[in-house]
């Protein structure tokens, strides 16, 4: 492999990596603030909630990963460019193709990432979701009882 080659792609695996860390941090923030309620009002523990929350990674990164290789792409072309690292590649007599290698490379592996993603890792911590998810819902009464509301526990019995 040239050494060109390995610089951009190290590069751009280096920006991927990071963009991708911070954007999927922020969106599992967000997406982890709509259960808190649940560790405040419903009493579920915090190691509960952080296995539950932690299973939408997956799904996260399986959405998330290929908008951050364009992130990442356009991150690393804009500072070659200020950097004048594209004039020096096109002197050397580069081709564009050339240059657009390591890219190329890169959204192979990403696409073979996400591919392991959807096949392997979705369907894993989807099931468990649903396991933890109906293991809390069954253990946890007071998940089921409202202040204030007309409960349905269960088909026979009404709680107020």
């Amino acid at each position: 492999m040239k050494l060109y080659i390995k610089y951009i792609f190290s590069q751009l695996g280096l920006l991927f990596i990071l963009v991708t860390i911070t954007l999927t941090g922020v969106v599992w923030v967000i997406k982890s603030l709509k259960l808190v309620d649940f560790i405040v009002n419903k009493g579920i523990s915090i190691l509960d909630f952080l296995y539950i929350a932690s299973c939408t990674i997956p799904f996260l990164l399986f959405i998330i990963m290929p908008i951050t290789s364009h992130i990442a792409g356009l991150i690393l072309c804009n500072k070659m460019k200020n950097d004048s690292e594209i004039i020096i590649f096109n002197t050397c007599g580069l081709s564009p193709f050339g240059f657009a290698k390591p890219f190329l490379m890169m959204g192979i592996i990403i696409t073979l990432v996400s591919y392991f993603i959807s096949i392997y890792l979705l369907p894993v911590s989807y099931r468990e979701f649903k396991s933890k998810r109906n293991f809390i819902k069954n253990n946890y009464m007071s998940l089921l009882l409202q202040e204030g509301v007309f409960n349905f526990p269960t088909r026979d019995i009404t709680l107020y």
